[in-house]
C-alpha cells in the first residue's frame, strides 16, 4: 500500500489508478468512492484512458454523492489514444538463454 501511496504521490498514473481502485473496493483500505473517484479523475485529465473509464462508470453507477450520468458521457466516450509504433521485445525466454543469446 505505501508504494502504491509514493507513486501516487510522484505523479505515477498506474499507480494512482490501482490505488484508486483500492478506495474502490476496499483493498487494504477503508471504502472511500469519494477518494477513488478523485484519483481516477486526477489520472484521466493526465490522459490516463483506464483512469477516464473508470471515473465515467463511477459517475454513471457509483454512490448519489458522485453520480452525474451525463458528465459520465464525457468520460465514458473519451477517444482512445492513436496506436503507436510497436517496438520489439528482446527474447528474454528461457530458449534465448539456452542459445546464449542473451
Amino acid at each position: 500500500m505505501e508504494l502504491l501511496k509514493t507513486g501516487t504521490e510522484e505523479k505515477r498514473p498506474k499507480a494512482a489508478r490501482h490505488l484508486a481502485r483500492c478506495y474502490e473496493h476496499g483493498f487494504g483500505v477503508e471504502k472511500d468512492f469519494r477518494k477513488a473517484w478523485e484519483l481516477y479523475r486526477s489520472c484521466a485529465d493526465d490522459k490516463d484512458i483506464s483512469s477516464a473509464y473508470y471515473v465515467g462508470y463511477l459517475m454513471k453507477y457509483g454512490p448519489e454523492e458522485i453520480r452525474d450520468e451525463e458528465r459520465s458521457k464525457y468520460y465514458l466516450e473519451k477517444p482512445v489514444l492513436p496506436a503507436t509504433k510497436t517496438r520489439s521485445v528482446p527474447d528474454v525466454s528461457c530458449a534465448g538463454r539456452a542459445n546464449g543469446s542473451v
